[in-house]
Parts: structure tokens; sequence; C-alpha cells
């Protein structure tokens, strides 16, 4: 008989022990995700969603100074002490694993290309296509590239913008803004972002 409590004291022990490693993993996990959370705020707290021509014109006309942080070195996401090129970004409905715009985006392409043809006539854009973690990694980076272009397709075919001054290109899940693991954090991850080049 003591030999069978023993043997039940040593197993609970032993799944008491297990479920504090799993603990203690979890808390791991999220002071990791804590002490990461200003980094995913950076680009957060610097790219603007502008809403009317005007402020198309505006967000895109001057650089702005880059943030300089504690702990980042130049190299790592900031450069400190330079300008950074002017940069806003644009949330696009697109139908699901898909660059097929949804018709309730073309109010905010319309601002765009009407800055672009009015305020902005010289200025030669990067459009960057960003998408959320949902899918592999690989998938997501060709989907970025499809939806940066079909941005591009709209602008030329509606404000015979040239071809010269919309350049593409598509960083996927790679450069997210807010975290993917929320509904409304993915939806701030899949955005198209402009970016004056000249």
């Amino acid at each position: 008989m003591l030999l069978f409590f023993y043997s039940w004291i040593q197993g609970f022990n032993n799944y008491c022990l297990h479920n504090t490693m799993i603990k203690i993993q979890m808390l791991l996990i999220l002071i990791v995700h804590v002490l990461l959370s200003p980094a995913i705020s950076l680009a957060d707290s610097r790219l603007t969603f502008p809403q009317s021509a005007t402020q198309w014109a505006k967000a895109l006309s001057a650089p702005v100074r880059p943030l300089e942080r504690k702990g980042f070195r130049q190299g790592k996401g900031i450069t400190v002490g330079q300008d950074a090129p002017a940069k806003a970004g644009i949330l696009i409905q697109f139908a699901s694993n898909s660059a097929r715009m949804q018709a309730k985006s073309n109010p905010a392409l319309d601002s765009l290309g009407l800055a672009l043809t009015t305020q902005l006539t010289e200025t030669t854009l990067l459009i960057i296509g960003h998408t959320d973690s949902i899918g592999s990694r690989i998938s997501n980076l060709h989907l970025s590239k499809r939806r940066a272009k079909a941005v591009r397709r709209y602008l030329m075919r509606r404000y015979n913008i040239s071809l010269a001054r919309l350049k593409t290109t598509g960083y996927g899940e790679d450069q997210p803004i807010a975290s993917n693991l929320t509904k409304a954090g993915r939806a701030l991850n899949r955005r198209v972002e402009l970016q004056r080049i000249q």
C-alpha cells in the first residue's frame, strides 16, 4: 500500500512539474511578445492612412525624419540621422487569398489617383504589398506582389498614370504593423503602402 501511495505521489509530482514547465513556456512566450511589441508599433506610429487627395499630397510630398530609439541600430529597421522617404498606407479590401480588389476600396484609390494627377504630377511611387500571416510565407509573398500590381493596374487604367511612375514590390507577411493574433491586427497588416521614390 505504501508503494502505491509513493507511486501516486511521484506521478502527481511529475504531472505538476510538466504543467509548471508548460506555464513557464507560456510565460516566456508572453514576455517575448511584449518585448517585441514596440518594434511592431514603430511602423504603425509612422504610417498614415490618407483619406483625401489633399492628405495624400501632404503625406507624400516631403520626407519624414525617422524615429530614433535607444537599442535600435542603423541597419536594423531604423536609419538614424537620415531622411526616410515619404510613405503612406492604404487599406484595400481584397477577396480572400486573391489579388482581386473589392469595389468598396475604390474611394480610397480614387483619392490617391486624384492626388497623383493634380498635385503629385511628377511623383514616382513604389507600391508595396503586404499580407497578414494566414497561409504560407511563400504564397503570401507572391500574393503581396500581385496585390501591389493590382493597385498599379487600377491607377493606370482609371487615371492614365504611366507605368514609369508606378513601381511595385511585395513583402508578404514580413513587415506587420499590428499583431497577427487578432482579426483587427490582420486587417491592418493586409495593406498596400505607397513610398515616394522620386
